[in-house]
């Protein structure tokens, strides 16, 4: 197998504009994991709640990212309370709802695969899913990767590990649904 971790992110909060929530994960990547919240915090008129043991992500935009090289990124992800992004996010290809990126300081290649997500301003649409798969070791071979899931090779590998995936904790209530 070629992927190893699945983590599903959904923009659940809708007070702050780019977090996204963990909604469901195999919770066995170690980069991710040591994201997870490891206390409650209460909701505010700026931003969604956070429980213990919840993971979010921040969707940024690409002024917001410093990359090296001339390879500019579509997008980047944040993750954690941490400061600064986790991974770029590159589509070669517009056609597509799917896109690569690599683990900052690691050896690892990440395939993202989108849906019904839309950004505007700067904002991924309310609902919308990214799903993140891992391919640890992997970074050297991401645009490889890419290609094999537009192509249909990983499929079955794609399906296994949302098999896989147990439910994360998420906030729920009002005060998470205000716009």
């Amino acid at each position: 197998m070629i992927l190893t971790d699945y983590y599903r992110f959904e923009r659940v909060c809708t007070i702050s504009k780019t977090r996204l929530d963990c909604v469901a994960s195999t919770k066995s990547y170690p980069v991710f994991e040591e994201k997870r919240s490891s206390r409650n915090a209460a909701a505010s008129n700026k931003t969604c709640a956070v429980v213990v043991g919840g993971l979010t992500a921040g969707y940024l935009r690409p002024e917001y990212v410093k990359a090296a090289g001339a390879r500019k990124p579509e997008f980047a992800l944040r993750m954690g309370s941490g400061k600064g992004h986790i991974t770029s996010i590159f589509k070669p290809s517009p056609k597509t709802s799917a896109g690569y990126g690599n683990v900052k300081n690691t050896a690892d290649a990440l395939l993202f695969v989108f849906s019904g997500f839309e950004v505007v301003n700067g904002a991924p649409s309310v609902g919308g899913v990214m799903e993140i798969f891992v391919a640890r070791g992997m970074a050297n071979d991401e645009l490889a990767i890419f290609w094999a899931f537009l192509d249909g090779e990983l499929d079955e590998e794609l399906e296994a590990l949302r098999g896989k995936a147990t439910q994360d904790p998420t906030p729920t209530g009002e005060q998470d649904n205000k716009e």
